[in-house]
């Protein structure tokens, strides 16, 4: 009950210091918006990413990040104060109290219907274990959530996003900040994406238009909804539509927008490790934009937007090089750079300088193959801080069992049909993925509410802005991004100088430039087509019909995605951890287990499948090694027919069991494998894999077969079970 009014408190004091912060922007430069709560709740995440960033940059402890976030605080109290004097922070328009609904409805859907126990979260699991981990760290941005060892991406060190959770479950004594990412940031997120369905995509003149587009947008909650407290989609399809229409405010001489676009990068930053791959694409297409268009404004502004961007560039380049030189020449090139944009004639230079890059970046991405350049990016922007030999798994040191044992370092399955069954482990989460009941309801409600306008709008703009609007900063802005980011002949080198993440540049510029496509189709159906054929048929009633049309879609699509994805019995669940008590019940166990283990170095824990989830609410996740990592049970997943060594302990405990390396070389037949290769004195046992990777406890399922739980504990000890999980002591670590 304590925890529940604590996350209510949260919620309240994030709600109304955004819409604080909100109402001092406003006041400072007008907000072209008539919601200030999105652009405040971007402003409140800016705020905390600028205080906190030294605590990032030099790794400190969870003591200063507190002491830091109390400074935040602060900042947060004289903003509400400044509010209140002004009589505006209790002052909600109605497009407020819509907002405010539609988040709270959405709020309780949320918390009835998904159940994170079983839900797919392999990214979810990363990001929650990052936000626990730092409300009790020793050293911030170090630890790699995956797999506990020091060794954290260059690219997951500065999401302060995550860490402001952290700051709140610090401030409120929780027991897991994991809550204030489920509940308060869930909630907030809600706040941001219903602010700019209802506001912010609102671009036409005619108000039913404006609707249709908003059910358009809405139709992609069901993104966001497995996990919404993860901001990878906040950041490629709800900070994406801010960042264009400030940008387009931009174009037309308000530079007073600049502030507001300067803001909405920062946030973007803090809410997760790809912005870099998302900001710098669109700041290039701009630069090239600017450069074709007779109307340009000057660079300098296009400059001012990207400083955020080249800041955290500069940032991984010291990371991987760990001198502090590199900060004080990233200081010099910024300061360099913004006296150059004094001298008018650097501004000629950037324009055909600006041409010149894209046709170099364009080149470039024509090549398939890898270049040197991809390596250069990796050493310097996604490097990973190095290890000590005590943290490394073995498996990175030496080959693996199977390799030992069959010559060959994984196994290809040619039938999965007799082998042991993913979807069938209690729990599993690729079993919540695909899911057990029928979707094709959802799946055709959503090909009508989203993917008909978002590909059909695209395409009409292409065509419609060829012949009426080829002279616009937003036409020829989406034929430079379709040209360098989003064809069939750069796609491959995209990807590969992305690191693979040419997908959420796509997403990053789809989605806006679809709102405009649909945009533009009703502006020329009402202005063209309607007038000049004079259609009997009232317009409105045409609009409404299509509007009405899309909502029952939408509702439709969620009310069915709800029910098929809704826990099958709530006996014994959580509501307020959102998974069943036995998961909490079991990481209380791994808690205390782990607290003190008296040893020198990282005890080594074995997840199988069925109980990696608990993984959520891993509140020490930096005092252990977790061998097999949630990312790596989801590419096994995604490609079934790969069987490896960590793959055989998990199948077997799953199995109980019925599957391990042992049947699978009995089943020569199913393999690209002949008898002979099978080395003649490999013993291929459980023991001996589990004995490869040291580990010491082994976190599984409950077995239900009394043979099999009895002929575990000639190698294991039982440390603590309940109904459903399991806890095994490897006997040779004890």
């Amino acid at each position: 009950m304590f925890e529940v009014i604590k996350l209510t408190l949260i919620t309240v004091i994030l709600f109304f210091s955004s819409k604080a912060f909100g109402e001092l922007l406003n006041m400072k430069w007008k907000n072209p918006f008539s919601s200030v709560l999105g652009v405040g709740y971007l402003a409140n995440l800016a705020c905390f990413f600028v205080i906190t960033l030294p605590v990032m940059i030099f790794k400190l402890s969870t003591q200063y990040l507190f002491v830091l976030g109390l400074l935040y605080l602060c900042i947060l109290i004289l903003a509400i104060y400044k509010t209140i004097q002004k009589k505006v922070l209790f002052r909600f328009d109605k497009i407020d109290i819509v907002i405010l609904s539609c988040s709270v409805v959405l709020l309780g859907f949320y918390g009835f219907v998904l159940d994170f126990g079983l839900i797919e979260t392999y990214d979810s699991i990363f990001y929650s274990s990052l936000t626990n981990n730092a409300s009790n760290s020793h050293a911030i941005s170090v630890v790699d959530p995956y797999t506990g060892l020091s060794n954290l991406q260059n690219f997951y060190k500065y999401m302060s996003y995550y860490y402001l959770a952290s700051f709140y479950g610090v401030l409120f004594q929780l027991k897991h900040a994991y809550l204030v990412l489920v509940w308060s940031f869930t909630f907030m997120n809600f706040i941001l994406f219903f602010n700019t369905a209802f506001t912010v995509c609102r671009i036409s003149k005619n108000k039913v238009v404006n609707n249709i587009i908003s059910v358009f947008y809405l139709s992609l909650i069901l993104s966001m909804f497995r996990a919404p407290f993860n901001a990878l989609h906040l950041t490629t399809f709800v900070v994406s539509i801010y960042v264009f229409r400030f940008t387009f405010r931009l174009f037309k001489k308000n530079y007073d927008i600049l502030p507001y676009l300067i803001i909405t990068i920062i946030a973007c930053i803090s809410f997760t490790s790809t912005s870099l791959f998302t900001i710098l694409p669109f700041v290039l297409v701009l630069l090239i934009t600017n450069a074709c268009i007779k109307d340009r404004i000057p660079y300098k502004y296009l400059y001012y937007l990207t400083i955020p961007v080249l800041v955290l560039g500069f940032l991984y380049v010291y990371e991987s090089l760990k001198n502090p030189f590199v900060l004080v020449a990233a200081i010099a090139i910024l300061i360099c750079f913004s006296l150059l944009f004094l001298w008018k004639p650097f501004d000629t230079i950037v324009r055909y300088g600006s041409l010149f890059l894209g046709i170099i970046v364009f080149t470039v991405f024509l090549i398939p193959d890898k270049l040197p350049i991809q390596n250069l990016i990796s050493n310097n922007f996604m490097q990973s801080t190095a290890i000590s030999k005590n943290e490394s798994i073995p498996e990175n040191e030496s080959g693996d069992i199977i390799e030992d044992c069959l010559g060959i370092h994984s196994l290809k399955v040619k039938n999965n049909d007799s082998m042991y069954d993913y979807k069938k482990g209690l729990g599993s989460s690729i079993n919540y993925m695909i899911g057990d009941g029928d979707l094709k309801i959802t799946t055709i409600m959503i090909t009508f509410s989203h993917s008909i306008p978002k590909y059909g709008g695209m395409l009409f703009l292409l065509i419609y802005g060829f012949i009426k609007r080829r002279k616009s900063y937003a036409f020829v802005s989406y034929v430079v991004y379709l040209l360098l980011f989003n064809n069939p002949l750069v796609a491959n080198g995209v990807n590969l100088l992305t690191f693979g993440l040419s997908q959420r540049i796509v997403l990053f510029f789809n989605t806006y430039y679809a709102i405009l496509g649909v945009k533009y189709f009703f502006d020329y159906f009402i202005d063209y087509v309607w007038t000049k054929y004079k259609i009997s048929v009232s317009l409105q009633s045409v609009l409404r019909f299509t509007f009405y049309s899309l909502t029952i879609c939408l509702i439709t699509s969620i009310c069915t995605y709800g029910i098929n994805i809704m826990p099958k019995s709530y006996t014994n669940y959580n509501f307020l951890y959102k998974v069943p008590n036995r998961i909490v019940e079991l990481e209380d166990k791994i808690y205390e287990l782990n607290l003190d283990n008296g040893k020198d170095y990282k005890e080594r824990y074995f997840f199988t499948e069925s109980a990696f989830n608990v993984k959520l609410l891993d509140r020490r996740g930096e005092s252990k090694v977790t061998v097999m990592n949630s990312k790596e049970y989801m590419n096994y997943f995604g490609n079934r027919d790969v069987i490896t060594d960590k793959t055989i302990i998990n199948d077997y405990f799953e199995s109980e069991g019925l599957y391990s390396l042992n049947s699978v070389v009995n089943k020569c037949n199913l393999m690209e494998l002949n008898e002979e290769q099978i080395k003649p004195n490999c013993v291929c046992s459980i023991k001996n894999i589990v004995k490869n990777y040291g580990v010491d406890y082994i976190v599984t399922k409950a077995p239900k077969n009394s043979v099999f739980k009895e002929s575990l504990q000639d190698d294991f000890l039982i440390v603590w079970e309940n109904d459903d999980y399991i806890i095994l002591r490897n006997k040779e670590s004890v």
